[in-house]
């Protein structure tokens, strides 16, 4: 499906990345890209109200959703709240993601579930409530985004993998 035909999808929601810094760059680009191409857009943020007031600004009829994604019962409610005020969901794009650059030898199981409580747990329940309410119009698409970072190890993996092939 291309940005044209989601654009004429009535309606979508483009999470934010997570993170205590503005919402910006991907998150941003996609909620102005399909909102030139037509689409009614949602935007989630956390922390970052005043940057996702000004991204609604610059797209017309877009409505703001805050909700923590580390929380199943915030998302669940995010996507009652999409429902009570946009009615339905033809699209989701799941964008939001932690970036740490924490040394992978030191990570600790916080750490762990620090990251993959958004970068992975969020992701899946955004789908799954996403997907729930798609049902209720005969369906929709999802798009989930990740950075290179998914298929590019760092820096420093890449050293350890080396080693252990000599």
């Amino acid at each position: 499906m291309t940005v044209r035909e989601l654009g004429r999808k009535k309606f979508g929601i483009a999470p934010w990345r997570w993170s205590p810094a503005p919402p910006k760059r991907v998150g941003r680009g996609i909620a102005l890209r399909l909102a030139r191409e037509g689409a009614r857009v949602a935007i989630h943020y956390h922390n970052s109200e005043a940057e996702a007031k000004r991204t609604a600004d610059r797209v017309r009829r877009a409505e703001l959703f805050r909700a923590d994604l580390e929380s199943v019962d915030q998302i669940a409610r995010m996507f009652s709240e999409v429902e009570e005020r946009m009615g339905r969901l033809d699209w989701l794009v799941n964008n939001a993601a932690r970036f740490t650059r924490f040394d992978p030898m030191a990570i600790t199981e916080k750490d762990w579930d620090f990251i993959h409580a958004v970068n992975l747990k969020a992701t899946f329940f955004c789908c799954q409530h996403g997907a729930r309410l798609m049902q209720k119009s005969g369906g929709g698409r999802i798009v989930n985004l990740s950075s290179l970072g998914g298929i590019r190890p760092w820096r420093s993996m890449r050293t350890i993998a080396r080693r252990r092939r000599e």
